[in-house]
């Protein structure tokens, strides 16, 4: 099962010893990774409780199947394409409809159980006691995956905020997140624009690696196999607003499924800046470093995030009241980390898993096993995909003559970035620039771009023939001029 699953990512069949390797480095691994990432939720949960002595790691999931990554790329299994190797075993976790992902799901409750050994009687008792005092902030990809069908969490994030608002739990929404979701809403249009083509191509599980906005993806599971523009039209005006931050159907639709919506609300300002720059270190985004503004936008209304949770907790000094931030954000998440003294207790900023688990904890509250495995892995994309990465990926799905394994993308990107710095060299350009110049969508572009992504390709010895380098030149060109 999980020999095919990695085939299908690589485009090749593995060697059976190396295969044979390679399992019995997976199984430590694995048994490491799911242990470790129960404690990390249990310990969101334990906070709760002052009297708690449950301690363990406070890494994001992001680092900690990084860690993965580099531990199987060290050993060497694959040789040259080791790194691809490595990679297919970490995308094996975003594959939610495959039977692979369902073992391993399957494989993870059972460590997070015996992880819930370390959570002593009475934090239990203390959590469900002090479940209604506290006020859940939902980040904009918890409402993203509420809103959306066709999120990975969708259906896990839709049956906990049900759950904990009939256990009542307040949710609040802030002005940020619901300008943001807004703005999402609004610039979906651009990307239908760019893949409704491929979208009949592709299966289920491959629509989160080639479509980046949630209510294109939501659009694909909707629509039933008709993509036309009329029927994207007819969705997307159910959350499209007037302009980018025109967010009142986004409004309506969650004031009637019981979200508390914020008019209203007050910051520390001073606070908001030094979670942004938090944010911006985390990101390696130093002063004077280029930062795009939809980036700066976006580190903004974190640090309003945070900042807003830091009022919300000494607004509630009697110790019986607090607030929490539900986000899959491993940014938000370390970034908030970094203020344990403004912040205090209980963790500030929660994966959805460390919710769904202290549900389940209550008695009488059914949570199906489907939502709580899921939720263990919610943590949204970790990996930053550029736009010529992208872009050159749908192109090579939506081809007939080239094939190239998903997990096979860090080879590729390497091979663009090549063609780029070569190309940018020529001209007397800088790279970033000429990079931006090439998915500006600008005409004179165009064959430059076709030519960069079929030479990086057939470096790849994806083919080798002047035929079919031709045919999928020409079918590069029909995509990037659709």
């Amino acid at each position: 099962m999980l020999g095919s699953a990695l085939s299908r990512l690589l485009g090749y069949s593995m060697d059976k010893k190396e295969y044979d390797r390679l399992w019995s480095r997976m199984q430590d691994e694995f048994s490491n990774l799911f242990f470790l990432n129960g404690l990390r939720l249990l310990r969101a949960i334990a906070s709760l409780s002052p009297s708690s002595e449950l301690r363990g790691p406070s890494k994001p999931f992001e680092t900690l199947l990084d860690g993965v990554k580099q531990s199987i790329r060290a050993t060497g299994i694959g040789g040259g394409r080791c790194e691809e190797v490595a990679q297919a075993v970490v995308d094996l976790f975003s594959e939610r409809d495959s039977e692979a992902f369902s073992w391993l799901t399957d494989l993870a409750v059972k460590y997070v159980s015996l992880c819930s050994l370390g959570l002593d009687a009475s934090a239990q008792r203390e959590v469900i006691a002090n479940l209604q005092s506290i006020d859940l902030i939902v980040d904009t990809d918890v409402v993203l995956s509420f809103l959306s069908e066709g999120e990975r969490p969708h259906q896990a994030v839709k049956e906990l905020l049900e759950r904990w608002r009939k256990l009542g739990g307040t949710v609040l929404v802030t002005p940020p997140v619901l300008e943001e979701s807004a703005y999402h809403a609004w610039m979906s249009d651009f990307e239908y624009r760019d893949v409704w083509k491929l979208l009949s191509q592709l299966k289920p599980e491959e629509v989160p690696r080639y479509v980046k906005t949630a209510f294109v993806r939501g659009f694909y599971r909707a629509a039933n196999g008709n993509y036309s523009r009329r029927r994207w039209e007819a969705y997307v005006s159910e959350y499209r607003g007037s302009e980018p931050t025109d967010c009142g159907k986004i409004e309506a639709i969650l004031a009637d499924e019981g979200f508390t919506l914020l008019k209203e609300w007050v910051i520390d300002a001073a606070f908001a800046k030094q979670v942004c720059d938090a944010i911006y270190a985390i990101r390696e985004m130093g002063a004077g470093a280029y930062v795009p503004k939809q980036v700066g936008d976006k580190v903004a209304r974190d640090g309003r995030l945070v900042a807003f949770l830091k009022k919300c907790r000494e607004a509630r000094g009697d110790g019986l009241h607090t607030a929490i931030i539900l986000s899959s954000s491993q940014v938000l998440q370390r970034a908030a980390n970094r203020f344990p003294y403004v912040l205090g207790e209980p963790a500030p900023v929660w994966p959805i898993g460390a919710l769904a688990y202290m549900i389940s904890l209550v008695p009488g509250v059914s949570m199906t096993l489907s939502v709580v495995r899921n939720s263990l892995f919610d943590e949204g994309d970790s990996e930053g995909m550029d736009q010529v990465a992208r872009l050159a990926l749908r192109v090579i799905r939506a081809s007939t003559q080239y094939e190239l394994g998903y997990s096979r993308r860090p080879t590729l990107k390497r091979a663009l970035m090549r063609e780029i710095e070569r190309c940018a060299t020529q001209r007397g350009e800088k790279p970033a620039d000429f990079a931006r110049e090439l998915v500006s969508g600008a005409p004179e572009t165009e064959e430059v771009l076709t030519e960069i992504i079929a030479n990086s390709v057939d470096k790849m010895a994806a083919s080798k023939h002047e035929k079919e380098l031709g045919k999928l030149r020409s079918q590069l060109k029909e995509r990037h001029g659709s």
